[in-house]
């Protein structure tokens, strides 16, 4: 059944709907409450895990009906009421084995994901990037001699941390060309790699989701800030970038807020699309 007197908000979270000190605006909250009132789908969208993604939902009191994670950059979606999975992609072990092994040859922070939904990260060396990375997104941390032995079962992605821009873009460059069209590769803030799964990314998940809930695309309005969001964007019929998302972010919007995440830029997407 198509619902074409429905909406449906895809939001990122970190830079996006949240502040520099991860809350949520009143002007934020009051315009999220209104659609879902309305009846409009809301769909938290991060490249964090399951875990900590519904743990800021939670903690944002938006674990409720109307609402849904889009975890790993678009690779599981979470439907919040029932609390059921309605898919989840991985990457084969041969590939994550060949990341863990570049990694460690380039010196680069790398870290895995025991389980879907257990929120330990794992890695084989401490590191300040972990430390900061587990804190913000209230996750366990569990170092391992071997990443490979430790990981449960295949995961949905993995993520490498390193500021050094000219480091960073070398070990991107490698694993690319070890892992060709197997594996996807991008930046969800200035020093964080993700990789994933080929065809795992936000604007992915939006089309599943809007065809699973019989939405059409066109009422389907997306915000976001930084690489990860862009093909959300473009997937979306509106693809709103907050005033202090990346230029490249702004050049792929269909609107650019005057307003930036901490001062109620979610506020005004849904005012002016909802």
């Amino acid at each position: 059944m198509i619902h074409t007197e429905k909406k449906i908000f895809f939001t990122d979270l970190d830079d996006t709907l949240l502040t520099d000190d991860k809350q949520i605006t009143e002007g934020n909250r009051h315009a999220l409450d209104r659609i879902l009132e309305e009846g409009h789908q809301v769909v938290f969208c991060t490249g964090r895990v399951l875990h900590s993604a519904a743990t800021a939902v939670k903690k944002l009191d938006y674990y409720r009906p109307g609402c849904f994670l889009s975890c790993y950059n678009g690779g599981q979606i979470f439907q919040i009421d029932g609390e059921q999975s309605l898919y989840i992609k991985t990457l084969p072990r041969d590939l994550v084995e060949m990341c863990v092994r570049t990694a460690a040859d380039e010196d680069i922070h790398i870290q895995a994901y025991a389980s879907y939904d257990a929120g330990i990260v794992l890695a084989r060396k401490p590191s300040p990037y972990l430390d900061t990375y587990c804190r913000v997104q209230a996750l366990e941390k569990r170092i391992v001699p071997d990443i490979m032995e430790a990981i449960d079962r295949d995961p949905p992605k993995l993520l490498a941390i390193e500021p050094d821009t000219e480091k960073m873009d070398h070990f991107r460059a490698r694993l690319q060309a070890a892992a060709g069209d197997r594996m996807d590769l991008f930046m969800s803030s200035a020093s964080y790699l993700e990789m994933v799964p080929p065809g795992v990314n936000k604007g992915n998940a939006v089309r599943y989701l809007c065809e699973y809930l019989g939405i059409p695309i066109e009422n389907c309005i997306a915000a976001g800030d930084a690489e990860n969001d862009i093909s959300m964007l473009v997937a979306a019929g509106v693809g709103a970038a907050v005033a202090n998302a990346e230029e490249r972010v702004r050049a792929s919007a269909d609107y650019i807020t005057q307003r930036d995440h901490n001062h109620d830029a979610v506020e005004e997407i849904l005012d002016k699309f909802i």
